[in-house]
C-alpha cells in the first residue's frame, strides 16, 4: 500500500477545501518539525481531528522500519493519544498495542547511551534549600563544597528519616540475622513439640497396654471352666429372657442355661424361630446364645426335614 500517496491525498484535498472558521480543526505540520519542517504558513495546514490522527498514523508507515524518521514519527503518533480539555482522541486496542510496541522500540533507541537525558549525570540535594537536581558528574566536587549531598529527595517532610546506603545495608544484615534466629527458634520449637507428641503417644500406648492387661486379668478371674466371661449387661439380659440369675452360683446356672438350649434345639428339634417365640425374643439373639455355648447347628437338609415332619405331625 502506498501510504505516502494516501498522506498527500489528504493534505491536497484539505488545501483545496479548507475547514470553515467555525469548524473544529487542528494545526498540522506537513513536513514534521522533527524532520526539519518549519512553522511557515506553507508547511502548516488545518485538519479535522480525524484527518490529523490518520495523517500521523500514515507517517509511521511511510518511513522505513528503525530509521531515524521512523522513531520520530512513532513518538509523535503516541503523543496523539494525549488528551486535554480541547481534545479527546480514541485508540482501539489493536492499534494501541501495535503503535505502543513501536513507540517502545523508538524510546529504547532514542534514550540509549549518550542520547539519554540523564547520561553522565547524578542527582544531588541540598537540605537547607530543600532542592534536588541532576548535575554532571564532573561538577560534583564543586557542589559538595557548598553543602550538597548525593541523592534525590522527593519528600522533604521526611528528610530526617532518610537513611544512607550504609544504614540500609546494616539494617538488611540485622533483618537477615533476625530471620535466621527466628528460623532456628522455630526449628527448636518444632523438635520440642515432636518430642512431646512422641512421649505422649508412648504414654498413651503404655496406658492402653496396661488397661488391656487389667481387662485380661479380670476376664481370667471371672472365667468359668467353659472359658466364657459374661459381663453384667449380658447377665441381666439372660435373666430377663430366660429367667435365670447367673449372679447366684454362676457355673451351675450357666451350665443349666446351656443344657436347656441344647435340649430345645437338638433333642426337641425346635427351630431358632420356635425358641425365639417361646422366650419372646428374636432369631438373632437365640443364634448368638447357641454360638455362646458352642451348640452345633443342624445342616440345611436336617432343618428342612424337621420342618416337614413338624407340619405332618
Amino acid at each position: 500500500m502506498n501510504y505516502k500517496k494516501l498522506y498527500n491525498n489528504i493534505i491536497t484535498k484539505r488545501q483545496s477545501c479548507p475547514l470553515k472558521d467555525d469548524e473544529y480543526g487542528e494545526r498540522h505540520h506537513i513536513i514534521p518539525k522533527s524532520l526539519q519542517g518549519d512553522n511557515s504558513s506553507e508547511n502548516i495546514i488545518k485538519l479535522s481531528a480525524r484527518e490529523h490522527f490518520i495523517c500521523h498514523f500514515l507517517l509511521t508507515k511511510i518511513y522505513k522500519y528503525e530509521t531515524f524518521e521512523w522513531y520520530k514519527m512513532n513518538n509523535a503518533f503516541i503523543m496523539m493519544k494525549c488528551n486535554s480539555s480541547n481534545q479527546n482522541r480514541y485508540f482501539n486496542n489493536r492499534l494501541y498495542e501495535c503503535r505502543k510496541k513501536a513507540f517502545s522500540v523508538a524510546m529504547s533507541k532514542s534514550q540509549s547511551g549518550n542520547k539519554n537525558s540523564n547520561y553522565g549525570k547524578l542527582w544531588i540535594y541540598n537540605k537547607e534549600q530543600k532542592i534536588s537536581r541532576p548535575i554532571y558528574k564532573q561538577d560534583l566536587s564543586d557542589y559538595k563544597s557548598l553543602g550538597w549531598k548525593i541523592g534525590r529527595v522527593a519528600d522533604w517532610k521526611n528528610i530526617n528519616n532518610k537513611k544512607t546506603k550504609e544504614q540500609i545495608k546494616e539494617q538488611k544484615l540485622i533483618n537477615k540475622k533476625k530471620k535466621e534466629e527466628i528460623r532456628k527458634r522455630k526449628e527448636i520449637e518444632k523438635k520440642r513439640i515432636e518430642e512431646i507428641m512422641r512421649i505422649r503417644y508412648q504414654h498413651k500406648k503404655e496406658k492402653e497396654e496396661k488397661e488391656a492387661n487389667i481387662r485380661r486379668l479380670e476376664i481370667s478371674l471371672h472365667t468359668s471352666q467353659s472359658e466364657v466371661y459374661i459381663n453384667k449387661c449380658r447377665r441381666n439380659k439372660i435373666n430377663e429372657i430366660f429367667n435365670i440369675n447367673l449372679d447366684d452360683n454362676f457355673q451351675e446356672k450357666f451350665d443349666e442355661l446351656g443344657n436347656m438350649l441344647n435340649k430345645l434345639y437338638n433333642i426337641d428339634k425346635c427351630s431358632l424361630t420356635d425358641i425365639a417365640d417361646l422366650y419372646n425374643t428374636n432369631y438373632q439373639t437365640v443364634s448368638n446364645y447357641l454360638d455362646l455355648f458352642n451348640i452345633e447347628r443342624r445342616t440345611f437338609s436336617e432343618a428342612v426335614k424337621n420342618y416337614v415332619n413338624k407340619d405332618i405331625i
